[in-house]
């Protein structure tokens, strides 16, 4: 799971390294493997820091699978200016709270030494620039221009040449060439015809649509990464400067061509591209529910005093996310399409119920009371059971979203299904008893 979303298998270098910590069963250890996770990065920042360490601390398997849970992918068509505003917010990202494992794949890449041949105190000892830089380069990158045929093999096989490896670990094993001159004197220094230089490796280019980009990437430990990615986008808008015509990019469209963006990716596109589908379903679902309705009730009205209780859900989710301090994520909502259902099956109860004492010959007010007290019982113990059921989802660090949602926007639109509901029934039906039609 690591390996193919965040690349991790691709950790085959001698310079990178992993440490895998398997906990005991969770009987015998009072603390969750994510609170463990919280505190080892304190522990280990003063350890692995400096030097040009780069760690991040991942619980496997961590969430969905994306490359960070947070990412900003920076577009622009100048490398400098675009590798610029990818500091700026990697800057951002590390000042951010509930931020951690800041990284950005504009890494540099391995130191390299680079050696400039002098060609005029080359050619004063005899010796051909473009000779002295092909056999740097062939003894230490290595070179396969020739080929030998042998008796068992089909095709030629590539002779490869190259100096061993314990002899071009080191600046010295460079320094200590020698080149022959022309004229067959005696051997020169590669010291004295060049000089060698140290330089960063250039960082990798990735792309995306072709547009070439660098992705700066976080582990979040707050609310969550759209609330942390909301935080940091005030903070790059108000830095003003090249980057004052910045554009922020939610959605999965392109960056315009010719101007600097930053697109919010990871978990928020995972999420983006869930919640938009799931909400289109939702309403689908509406829409096809008040089909029904509209067909079995041979009404337009009826069916929307039916699912007047739908929106009362937020009545009781909203202030409770507000009063524990969660902000509502993924599982809290699909809570909250869970609930639709309930809410509406409540309603048609109580709704046929009064159309049935209606039909029996009782009074409009008669039968609404009728139904509220028949099924007070029954509305209320469902309520009870959900809410009793999904509870302890709360004390799970996934779930609790879901153990937030169902309990309380099950509590309170069933209070006020009971009073709001009966109460539009009861307008509605003596309006429609006024002009004539039949409400049974």
């Amino acid at each position: 799971f690591q390996g193919l979303a965040r690349h991790y298998d691709f950790r085959k270098e001698p310079f990178q390294a992993e440490i895998q910590v398997q906990f005991v069963p969770m009987a015998q250890r009072n603390r969750r493997s994510h609170e463990i996770d919280l505190d080892m990065r304190p522990l280990l920042k003063p350890i692995l820091s400096g030097n040009g360490t780069i760690f991040v601390v991942a619980e496997p398997p961590p969430a969905v699978p994306v490359f960070a849970p947070l990412v900003g992918e920076v577009y622009g068509p100048d490398d400098e200016k675009r590798l610029a505003l990818a500091g700026r917010l990697k800057e951002i990202f590390k000042g951010a709270p509930g931020v951690d494992d800041v990284d950005w794949t504009a890494r540099p890449g391995t130191e390299r030494i680079r050696y400039e041949v002098d060609h005029q105190k080359a050619s004063v000892r005899g010796v051909m620039a473009a000779q002295a830089a092909g056999t740097v380069r062939t003894l230490f990158a290595g070179d396969s221009s020739s080929w030998a045929s042998l008796p068992r093999e089909r095709e030629p096989v590539p002779i490869f040449i190259r100096i061993a490896r314990q002899e071009r670990t080191s600046l010295a094993d460079l320094q200590s060439l020698l080149f022959t001159p022309l004229n067959g004197g005696v051997p020169v220094p590669a010291t004295e015809i060049g000089m060698f230089k140290r330089e960063e490796g250039p960082y990798p280019l990735f792309r995306k649509d072709l547009e070439p980009l660098i992705m700066v990437t976080g582990v979040v430990n707050g609310d969550g990464p759209n609330y942390s990615a909301a935080d940091i986008t005030k903070v790059l808008k108000r830095g003003g400067g090249d980057f004052s015509h910045l554009q922020v990019i939610w959605s999965d469209k392109k960056a315009l061509a010719g101007t600097y963006a930053v697109a919010w990716a990871g978990e928020w596109s995972v999420q983006r591209d869930l919640f938009s589908d799931l909400g289109v379903s939702f309403l689908v679902v509406l829409f096809l529910i008040y089909c029904v309705l509209v067909a079995w009730y041979r009404s337009f009205l009826i069916p929307v005093v039916i699912m007047l209780p739908i929106p009362l859900i937020f009545i009781g989710v909203v202030p409770a996310h507000v009063a524990l301090g969660k902000p509502i994520d993924g599982p809290g909502t699909m809570g909250f399409i869970a609930l639709a259902g309930i809410v509406i099956r409540n309603s048609i109860l109580l709704v046929d119920f009064a159309r049935s004492g209606i039909a029996s010959g009782m009074s409009i007010r008669e039968a609404v009371l009728s139904a509220c007290e028949i099924r007070l019982r029954p509305i209320l113990l469902t309520a009870f059971a959900v809410i009793l059921g999904e509870m302890v989802l709360y004390f799970d660090p996934l779930l609790r979203g879901l153990g937030i949602t169902m309990p309380s926007g099950a509590l309170i639109s069933k209070l006020l299904t009971l009073g709001i509901v009966p109460l539009a029934f009861y307008q509605l039906a003596t309006f429609l008893s006024a002009r004539g039609h039949d409400i049974a």
